[in-house]
């Protein structure tokens, strides 16, 4: 099912203000959504002021898991919405003392999946 694109515009706004959220530079934000690395950090102003993210799979993709990240981060701290946003830059003990935003930086989507199914615990049943 194809999505509209008052739907992509959307989509767009929340993740962006998502990676806002986190404090992620541009330069980090090409990364986590997945844009070719050599994506100009500049390139990203215009998401921002609500062009719609390019109809791309990798960059869906990466945006999905994003946007699964935050709602679990958002089921786990429903009464302490400054912790959804912190908890992307603690050192995390899952991770072997590493913030979680670093994980997601080096591994990119492999390290978005990560981060998901070590919040989301349904995602590693087998």
């Amino acid at each position: 099912m194809a999505i509209s694109d008052d739907e992509k515009g959307v989509i767009t706004r929340l993740v962006m203000n998502l990676l806002d959220g986190w404090g992620a530079e541009l330069s980090q934000q090409v990364i986590l959504l997945g844009f070719p690395p050599e994506t100009k950090p500049r390139e990203l102003k215009q998401y921002h002021q609500g062009e719609a993210l390019p109809d791309n799979a990798k960059i869906l993709e990466h945006v999905r898991v994003l946007l699964a990240i935050d709602q679990a981060l958002q089921m786990q701290y429903p009464h302490h919405k400054g912790m959804v946003n912190m908890w992307v830059k603690t050192k995390c003990r899952y991770f072997r003392k590493r913030m979680p935003l670093d994980i997601a930086l080096e591994r990119g989507l492999d390290g978005l999946y990560e981060i998901h199914r070590h919040l989301d615990c349904t995602q590693n049943w087998v």
